[in-house]
């Protein structure tokens, strides 16, 4: 069996580009596409993101060879269990959300066919400003000269992270594996933590008296620092989800506003601008690493891939998930 249709449920920013993506490498795939806001499903077929849409997400998925899913956090628990029992038992199921512990547990309660390999593309550098989330905002190299993070169980048939891994490489991304809850750790720190401290900056500045004006003065850097990436629901979800690293993640950002109010409050400029200079060299560091996409440990390829054509439409499919109905 060969691979003809991919089916992405959410067609926002990531889910869009991901399709483009895969167009632009694989034009003869079918890829069918379903998001609960119907001006996303039409804004995706404008701009050629996706072939056919459904107003059933479960026929979407059924219709899948790979199945993606990039739909918010909060969202995956009902999607994965709407669509559980009517995957293909030949199918690959993708999940890009930002948290993967749960998301395998749902799977593991849910999931009665197919193949499921947790990933988590990263965004590339150039495009990381873009704060829009919409369609509109799609961009086939979204993903290029970065890296894709890959969590698969143990118990995974390794034909599907495999097969994860060829999807990675169609995005221009490199493999990089790491241990389920590690990824959520980290995940907290990168993703949960800056956008509850966008939000506190905010709400500071807002609740004072004087936003009426400030509101007028505020520009580009206030924007960056206070957009708030997650859906509210997403965010509150994901906080709570390990309070333990959330709260250590807070506590560690708040020990150095303590530390810097000290400086200011005792006048130590000199100390202060030293740190500044300091962070500003590392994070200077890390832009020009993650623009080399230069990381070297950890990354080496799980298996030996023979090339994205083949792999999609060769060998995949009957062969290695222990079918004989290869037709």
């Amino acid at each position: 069996m060969k691979v003809n249709t991919i089916s992405i449920i959410g067609l926002q920013r990531t889910g869009c580009s991901i399709a483009l993506a895969i167009k632009k490498k694989l034009p003869d795939l079918t890829i069918l596409g379903y998001d609960w806001d119907r001006d996303f499903v039409r804004q995706a077929k404008e701009i050629g993101a996706i072939d056919k849409s459904s107003l059933s997400m479960v026929n979407v998925a059924a219709d899948g060879d790979i199945v993606i899913l990039a739909a918010g956090f909060n969202e995956s628990k009902k999607t994965i269990k709407a669509i559980g029992s009517h995957l293909q038992s030949h199918a690959v199921l993708l999940d890009l959300s930002p948290l993967k512990r749960p998301v395998q547990k749902w799977v593991d309660e849910f999931v009665t066919n197919g193949h499921y390999v947790p990933i988590y593309p990263i965004m590339n550098v150039g495009l990381m400003t873009d704060m829009r989330i919409g369609p509109e905002a799609a961009n086939p190299d979204l993903f290029r000269d970065s890296v894709i993070c890959l969590m698969p169980s143990p118990k995974v048939d390794e034909a599907a992270v495999q097969t994860a891994e060829q999807i990675g490489k169609i995005l221009g991304a490199e493999s990089f594996y790491v241990d389920i809850d590690e990824f959520d750790i980290y995940i907290q720190a990168l993703e949960t933590v800056p956008s509850l401290l966008s939000s506190a900056l905010f709400q500071a500045l807002n609740s004072t008296t004087g936003w009426q004006d400030m509101q007028r003065m505020a520009g580009q850097t206030f924007a960056i620092a206070t957009n708030q990436f997650a859906s509210a629901e997403d965010l509150a979800a994901m906080a709570f989800q390990d309070k333990g690293s959330t709260l250590h993640w807070i506590d560690a950002t708040v020990d150095y506003l303590q530390e810097m109010r000290r400086w200011v409050q005792s006048g130590d400029r000199e100390t202060l601008a030293a740190l500044l200079t300091e962070m500003s060299i590392q994070r200077d560091q890390w832009l020009r690493d993650r623009l080399e996409n230069n990381w070297h440990e950890g990354t080496a390829p799980r298996f030996e891939n023979p090339g994205i054509m083949q792999q999609l439409f060769g060998s995949f499919g009957a062969r290695r998930f222990g079918r004989d109905d290869d037709k």
